[in-house]
């Protein structure tokens, strides 16, 4: 079956929300160049500016930030090095992108000139401020890209909230394959500090966050077609018969949906673009011996297996099964240098969602 991606098209960011993640996650660039940077986002996108100037923490600020006035004699704007200068870099980052977001829902946007804005960052960009502080707080490395990570949910979201086509089990579901892929990422990031030489480490605990998210989109799409399964009965079958296994999960969604949740996963990845280069890792950890003998393709055979071990522990964590590996994947094992008495104590590390 052809695969329906008209809400994964939505999650185009646009180019002002991917400039303001380069600036603003980017590392290697020094205050001064961000700040300009960020003014230059504004600059050039007349609309951004304008709306972050209603911005409730700035509102009222144009007599002692402003210069000039509007052109019809109202209040001054605030130049955008002011905006910047007191906003500070963070908070100037999650304003434009929860206005992208507000933007994206066309909702909570001021038509009139005096009007103020109320934003709320921490709501709106929920998922992606919860992984960069959980990462800050815990000292896990590369915060950067799980903050990319979690937008991925927060733009989903968004955009499943009020929508009255979603059904409303889907909604209860989101939080569902989100605590799985929390619990994922942060046993794919036990794993990866275990392997020497990780290729392409930055990415695990991101590709461990987004390993599940298709499933949002399966159960948003299948069965509405009248000719696939409905998705929410198909998981029901499979805990029936306690068979949520990697590998009959993969045999029974390709035969019955002709696409599995980790060709959606992978394919929101490429439509958001911002862990764009470990798609291939989550497409193919349902079965990563595709990836083995790739040549272009190898250096991410590593960090495939490790997904694939990742969500096969928190399975069967999640099913209070003792975690146990068929013989394939006991090879995987080898092939990493991880032993099975670390996983106990990857376990023992890995901390429930709670929502703040």
């Amino acid at each position: 079956m052809s695969i329906p991606i008209g809400h994964l098209l939505k999650l185009s960011l646009g180019r002002t929300a991917y400039r303001t993640l380069e600036l603003t996650l980017n590392p290697l660039l020094a205050g001064p160049e961000v700040t300009n940077g960020l003014v230059d986002v504004m600059n050039t996108n007349q609309a951004y500016y304008h709306f972050m100037q209603k911005i409730e923490a700035l509102a009222g600020r144009g007599e002692q930030w402003g210069e000039g006035e509007n052109k019809d004699g109202g209040v001054p704007q605030i130049p955008p090095t002011n905006i910047v200068g007191l906003l500070g870099k963070s908070t100037t980052r999650n304003s434009l992108l929860a206005l992208r977001i507000n933007r994206l829902r066309n909702e909570g946007l001021t038509r009139k000139e005096k009007d103020s804005m109320a934003m709320s960052p921490r709501e709106q960009l929920h998922y992606a401020l919860y992984l960069e502080e959980f990462c800050q707080d815990n000292y896990l490395a590369f915060p950067e890209n799980a903050f990319k990570a979690g937008l991925h949910y927060d733009w989903i979201w968004s955009l499943i909230d009020k929508d009255k086509e979603i059904p409303k089990e889907t909604k209860a579901y989101f939080e569902e394959v989100w605590a799985e892929g929390f619990a994922i990422a942060q046993i794919a990031y036990g794993l990866g500090g275990l392997v020497k030489n990780l290729p392409h480490q930055e990415y695990v605990f991101a590709a461990g966050l987004l390993l599940p998210i298709g499933k949002i989109y399966m159960s948003m799409t299948m069965g509405k077609d009248g000719k696939t399964p409905n998705w929410k009965d198909y998981l029901a079958e499979m805990d029936k018969y306690g068979h949520r296994s990697t590998d009959y999960q993969l045999v029974t969604e390709k035969t019955k949906f002709g696409v599995t949740h980790a060709q959606y996963s992978a394919l929101c990845m490429a439509v958001m673009g911002l862990a764009h280069p470990a798609e291939r890792a989550v497409c193919f950890y349902m079965e990563p011996y595709f990836l083995k003998w790739a040549p272009k393709e190898k250096t991410w055979y590593p960090l495939t297996v490790l997904l694939h071990l990742a969500a096969h522990i928190r399975k069967s964590q999640n099913n209070k099964w003792a975690v146990a590996f068929s013989e394939v994947q006991g090879k995987m094992m080898k092939e990493l240098s991880v032993k099975e008495a670390n996983i106990p104590i990857i376990l023992k590390k890995v901390k429930p969602y709670s929502k703040k």
